[in-house]
């Protein structure tokens, strides 16, 4: 007859096709989302648009999606929002981050753990033809520069509650051309069982 596994390598077996099964439902969920973002309906009233300017300006060369607090490729509705603005306008999207060289009291530890994660969004990102910048110095300094040099007509980032964070979004606006929006997109803004990241084009 069928020999009975042992228990230990039973019990391992089955928390392996456990964690298979929800890493494929996960998977699965975000195929069937979509095809493309750029035909998922939205409500615009859930995008706060910072700076005073509406639309995007002539000879726009690409989208930016300054990340910061949300440092993840999926289930990022602001990257979402920046990518479907991308595909609407036919335009390249790029992602930046900047590293700040202190934030709050972030030990050495936290940055190790937050650079880690930075490098497989670069990865995620190549994988997905995004060119992903990384911009070392404070957003002020360092992403006003950036949008002019590859003249990008908008930007998109995510929402941080924090103080600081705050701040630094009010630093950006003030400094980015004035004909360049800048767009905020909270990460509950979005029904999370109606988008997938399918829809980021290879």
């Amino acid at each position: 007859g069928t020999e009975a596994l042992p228990a230990k390598k039973k019990f391992k077996s089955l928390d392996d096709a456990r964690t298979r099964s929800l890493a494929e439902t996960v998977k699965e969920g975000r195929l069937s989302a979509g095809a493309s973002v750029a035909d998922f309906p939205y409500n615009k009233k859930r995008v706060r648009l910072i700076s005073p300017a509406p639309d995007l300006k002539e000879g726009t060369r690409g989208i930016l999606y300054w990340m910061s607090r949300d440092q993840r490729v999926q289930d990022n509705w602001a990257f979402l929002y920046a990518q479907r603005l991308a595909l609407k306008q036919c335009l390249p999207l790029h992602v930046c981050f900047c590293l700040v060289p202190k934030f709050l009291d972030a030990t050495i530890r936290h940055f190790g753990f937050m650079l880690r994660g930075l490098e497989e969004v670069t990865e995620e990102c190549r994988l997905l033809d995004i060119p992903f910048h990384l911009l070392v110095g404070f957003a002020k300094d360092t992403l006003p520069l950036f949008v002019t040099q590859h003249g990008i007509g908008g930007v998109v980032t995510d929402f941080s509650p924090l103080r600081v964070p705050m701040k630094w979004v009010r630093d950006v606006q003030e400094r980015l051309p004035s004909d360049v929006p800048l767009a905020q997109v909270p990460g509950w803004s979005w029904d999370r069982h109606g988008v997938g990241q399918r829809c980021v084009p290879r």
